[in-house]
């Protein structure tokens, strides 16, 4: 069994190439192919096979022997130590695995010709070892030894052709004995091919238990790094939301510019430290196509003024003089996703930055007569190269190094800016340019006419544990004329429904003596004649959150920090859906 003992050794798995490069001794998903078996488990074949075809070769020795029939008795004991010896060196990784199979597989058609060449040729017992030679073949090669049929075909035909044209094959086995070398053929081929079917059929079985258990390496994986950027995204988008929304607050305030400009660099610094971290959450789940994409109306020409006065220090350090066209027709609000059209407008000022400074910069805002909210971002920097217009867009493609710029990214905004696009239903492409780069982004955003939510007077529910937070959504609600109640926990929150209805209620999902989906649940299975719109509230923003929350019975889910448009445009999207249940007026109490 040292055959076993040889392949327990090989443990060094081959990793499909995973964007850097490739690895040795690691074992991941991916490491083992579809339809394909390990180096660890070919070798096992491979010596498999070596050792029944010296113990064929081995019976074959000794009946000839028995016969004093020396010479092919000779070579089969040659054939037996090269054999041997592939082997061998196979173990110790002196040749390939595919080498030692052909080699083996050469030396057994050889030996299978010399033995039927001996023994009568066609008509004698041995031909029958000729279908040993494609089914080891193709087994010792991973698949690649199927043209080891076509010498096969060819020397079983050549010899039954001499044979019809008068050429007597001798058979120095005598004629008494004849039978006897004919059973222990047969039964020799039959047991080395059940040998090697055996043999696969067991390592193919090993193969599907190691992919098994990569599967579930690879979902422990997927897990631990899911938790991990559940608790960075709650971490980071708590204190955010505090900040995003006082800023918000604050800006109403302020009377100077002065202040006002304060405000603002507040209010960006909390806006890029956002992307950031929907940057490391859409990095982690880039292979899986899992992005979110929710819409809301907003000014597009606002977001892209708001990120140039946030890098205006960095442009003119840098020596990037930028020019911003708005030429569109009607410069009202769209309904997109904000986040997303930042990110992507971001990373290709960023990449302006890089590669186009000093120098200058035009973006120009624009729409179609199809509806398309058009965004065109020229530099005049050295440009690309008409082979690389597409690569860019792959995931970690970096230009190569005999590029002008001297900047090595890691290849990823291009990549992620279109599929936030084509997730939008639009695209982001690069246009042939003179000089330079020509980015255009394409979307079909539509129009969005400003809303006024005085006329909302429905009592809206807030149920959220941090005060400050509470403080916030509460005062936030009210200055768009909106009526807020507060509740700081779950049963608190449960109670209040029981007094009287409420058109929508905020949920934040950790509360301090029961869960937000607990209190869904219970809302739901509540006797209330008019059920309230249910919306969590909460910076945990993974998927597996909003299943969670859909499952409990909310209607909607708002990832943390969110602005007062933000809450403006959830109460836009729900209250039409309450108005439909119940006719709640506005109270001197509910106040």
């Amino acid at each position: 069994m040292g055959w076993w003992r040889w392949g327990e050794r090989r443990k060094i798995m081959k990793i499909e190439k995973n964007h850097a490069g490739y690895y040795e001794g690691t074992q991941s998903e991916g490491s083992f192919p579809e339809n394909k078996v390990t180096p660890g488990s070919q070798g096992r074949i491979v010596v498999l096979s070596a050792w029944l075809l010296i113990g064929y070769a081995a019976m074959w020795v000794m009946s000839f022997a028995f016969h004093h029939i020396w010479l092919p008795a000779f070579g089969l004991v040659v054939e037996i130590l090269v054999t041997f010896f592939l082997s061998a060196l196979a173990s110790r990784n002196k040749i390939s695995l595919e080498t030692a199979g052909h080699v083996i597989t050469g030396l057994l058609l050889g030996g299978i010709y010399m033995s039927n060449y001996y023994t009568g040729g066609p008509s004698g017992s041995n031909v029958v070892a000729f279908l040993l030679v494609p089914v080891i073949a193709i087994v010792t090669t991973e698949g690649k030894g199927w043209w080891w049929l076509l010498p096969t075909l060819a020397l079983s035909a050549g010899m039954s052709v001499a044979q019809h044209e008068g050429f007597d094959f001798p058979n120095l086995i005598p004629e008494d004995y004849r039978y006897i070398d004919e059973a222990i053929t047969w039964i020799t081929v039959m047991v080395v091919l059940a040998g090697v079917v055996f043999a696969y059929e067991r390592i193919r079985k090993e193969r599907e238990r190691q992919l098994d258990r990569q599967k579930q390496l690879a979902e422990q994986a997927a897990s631990a790094r899911s938790r991990f950027l559940a608790s960075l995204s709650h971490e980071f988008r708590t204190p955010l939301h505090i900040i995003v929304g006082n800023c918000d607050l604050l800006e109403q305030q302020c009377s100077s510019k002065k202040e006002k400009q304060r405000v603002e660099e507040m209010r960006q610094s909390a806006h890029n430290l956002l992307a950031m971290v929907e940057d490391a959450m859409d990095v982690a789940h880039l292979d899986s196509d899992s992005f979110e994409i929710h819409p809301g109306p907003f000014r597009p020409d606002k977001v892209i003024r708001d990120i140039l006065y946030g890098l205006q220090k960095r442009t003119e350090k840098s020596g990037l003089e930028v020019i911003f066209l708005d030429s569109r027709k009607n410069r009202w609000e769209v309904r997109g996703d904000p986040l997303r059209f930042r990110q992507i407008f971001l990373n290709l000022v960023d990449n302006a930055l890089k590669y186009a400074a000093p120098g200058k910069l035009e973006i120009e805002l624009s729409d179609d007569p199809t509806g398309l909210l058009l965004l065109d971002v020229k530099d005049d920097g050295p440009g690309i190269d008409p082979e690389y217009r597409e690569s860019i867009f792959e995931e970690f493609f970096r230009v190569p190094s005999s590029s002008k710029s001297r900047y090595r990214g890691a290849g990823l905004g291009l990549s992620i800016g279109r599929r936030f696009a084509r997730a939008m239903g639009g695209d982001l492409e690069l246009l042939p340019s003179e000089r330079g780069c020509h980015f255009r982004l394409c979307l079909p955003f539509p129009e969005w006419q400003t809303f006024r939510p005085s006329a909302l007077v429905h009592p809206i529910l807030v149920v959220e544990d941090d005060e400050i937070n509470r403080s916030f959504l509460k005062t936030a609600l009210e200055r768009q004329g909106l009526v807020a109640h507060v509740a700081s926990n779950g049963l608190q929150a449960v109670s209040m429904l029981e007094n009287r209805p409420y058109a929508l209620m905020f949920i934040d999902l950790q509360l301090p003596d029961i869960s937000g989906i607990e209190v869904a649940k219970k809302v739901k299975e509540m006797q209330l004649q008019q059920k309230p719109v249910m919306v969590a509230l909460t910076a945990h923003a993974l998927p597996e959150h909003r299943n969670a929350c859909i499952a409990a019975g909310m209607d909607d889910f708002v990832a943390k920090p969110i602005t007062v448009d933000g809450l403006v445009e959830v109460v836009r999207r729900w209250i039409p859906a309450a108005l439909d249940q119940q006719a709640v007026q506005k109270e001197s109490g509910y106040a």
